[in-house]
């Protein structure tokens, strides 16, 4: 069962006799009201950086396959021009084989660079797929040392410093996104 963060800080004890004080227990639940409110305002933002992420690479999907019509589509064209200048006279011939050896060099030059191109988006996509691990492995870090602290009671500096430790770890993965 999923708790929010209200629903703990409304959350009532019984009274006993010799139980615990009050006051304490009240701010106790408080700051772990506050700190599950806290995580889940995380994971929303993780959801949502890995959604738009996910769309990032889709586009790159659909421009690999643009990109791949495009060279398709020039190597016809060129094939075609290449049929047609076979028919001109010997000198409509070697006018027209000099403008399809030209169009030929250019689609080889754009075909490397369409290549390269894809390379390096295809590099871009597995440099935010592996920083989109780290970022994700990050959070279910904090997470389990969120848990491991609470349920051992490690002493509220100690889980700050770990929050301070893991904030700034965050913030360089979202540099190297964002960068």
């Amino acid at each position: 069962m999923s708790m929010t963060s209200l629903e703990i800080r409304q959350h009532q004890f019984r009274k006993v006799l010799r139980g615990f004080e009050s006051k304490e227990v009240s701010a106790f639940l408080s700051q772990l009201a506050d700190e599950i409110e806290t995580l889940q305002n995380e994971n929303r933002e993780l959801k949502t950086s890995l959604s738009e992420a996910v769309k990032e690479l889709e586009h790159f999907h659909r421009l690999e396959q643009t990109i791949q019509q495009t060279l398709i589509q020039a190597q016809e064209s060129s094939n075609k021009f290449l049929a047609n200048a076979k028919q001109y006279e010997t000198q409509s011939k070697r006018e027209a084989e000099e403008q399809a050896e030209n169009l030929i060099r250019d689609a080889h030059r754009e075909v490397i660079r369409l290549k390269e191109e894809i390379s390096i988006l295809q590099a871009k996509q597995k440099n935010i797929v592996e920083n989109l691990k780290q970022f994700l492995e990050k959070g279910l870090e904090l997470v389990n040392k969120t848990e491991s602290a609470i349920q051992s009671e490690m002493p509220e500096s100690e889980m700050m410093e770990e929050k301070r430790k893991y904030d700034a770890e965050i913030d360089d993965i979202v540099k190297t996104l964002v960068g």
